[in-house]
């Protein structure tokens, strides 16, 4: 039995139709994916509550950072010293020795907000959006 003439015009059209459907979500799948992950789009919840050197159970990390927690409550006595404002500090260390906990409770100790970024989203502003689609 073969097609009957008007059978094969509606799925002549109905063919672009349902490709240009289905390219268009995944199209759309795609850009929303990329814009979930971006450093931008993420909401920064703000944390109320503030770490301090009193959660920190390490003395001796304490001592090493209370100098900089000093400079960053009183930079006036550091200037007049002569002394120039530090670029930041480099927490180092293997994964889970508490690096992020140390750096919160400098931030809780002198007053000041705790940003938080992943090196993938540090690499993204030197390097580009081109790193992040690859992920």
């Amino acid at each position: 039995v073969a097609p009957s003439r008007g059978a094969s015009q509606v799925a002549s059209l109905l063919f672009p139709i349902v490709f240009l459907v289905v390219w268009y979500r995944i199209a759309k799948s795609l850009l929303s994916r990329d814009e979930k992950f971006s450093p931008s789009s993420r909401s920064h919840s703000s944390r109320k509550e503030t770490t301090t050197f009193a959660d920190v159970v390490s003395h001796r990390s304490k001592v090493e950072l209370a100098e900089i927690v000093d400079y960053l409550n009183r930079p006036q006595r550091y200037m007049q010293a002569g002394a120039r404002l530090p670029r930041g500090a480099l927490l180092v260390g293997p994964s889970g020795t508490g690096k992020t906990l140390l750096a919160r409770a400098v931030a809780g100790e002198a007053n000041c907000c705790f940003l938080s970024a992943s090196a993938s989203e540090f690499v993204e502003v030197y390097v580009g959006r081109g790193a992040a689609r690859i992920r």
